[in-house]
C-alpha cells in the first residue's frame, strides 16, 4: 500500500473514534481546524497554518542535515518535510488509540496491538518507499 492510503485510514479511524466520543486525536484535528462538535469553524485560524509552517521548516532543516550527511539527491529535501508531516499525522491518533485501549485493559489492549502494530510497520515501509521514490 502507498503512504497516502495509510493517511486516509488513520483520518477515517480518528474521525470515527471522535464521533463515538473517544478522544484519540482531538489536538491533531483541532490544529487542522476540524472539530467534530462545531465543524470546520476554525479551519482558517492561524493555528493550522503555523502548524504546517513549523512542520515544513523543521522537515527542511532535518532534510538538509540528512542530505548533507548521506549525500542524498536534492529532491529529498522537498520530500522529507512531507514525510515528517505524514508520520506525525499517523503517530498521534494511533498513540491515542493504544492509550485508550490500555485504559480499558485486558484482551482489548492486546487485540488493539495486533491491529495497530502491522499497520505501523507497513506505514514505515511505505514512507521508506515514498522517500526513495520506489512506491
Amino acid at each position: 500500500m502507498k503512504a497516502w492510503n495509510y493517511i486516509v485510514i488513520i483520518v477515517f479511524v480518528s474521525l470515527l473514534f471522535e464521533m463515538g466520543g473517544i478522544p484519540v486525536a482531538s489536538a491533531l484535528l483541532n490544529s487542522v481546524g476540524l472539530n467534530v462538535g462545531t465543524g470546520l469553524t476554525a479551519f482558517q485560524s492561524g493555528t493550522f497554518w503555523i502548524f504546517i509552517a513549523a512542520i515544513l521548516a523543521g522537515g527542511a532543516a532535518g532534510g538538509i542535515a540528512v542530505g548533507f550527511i548521506t549525500k542524498s539527491p536534492t529532491e529529498n529535501y522537498v520530500l522529507l518535510p512531507i514525510i515528517i508531516l505524514e508520520l506525525t499525522t499517523f503517530a498521534i491518533p494511533f498513540t491515542g488509540i493504544v492509550t485508550q485501549a490500555k485504559v480499558i485493559g485486558g484482551w482489548v489492549f492486546y487485540i488493539t496491538l495486533l491491529i495497530v502494530s502491522p499497520l505501523a510497520v507497513g506505514f514505515v515501509v511505505a514512507l521508506y518507499e515514498h522517500f526513495r521514490g520506489t512506491d
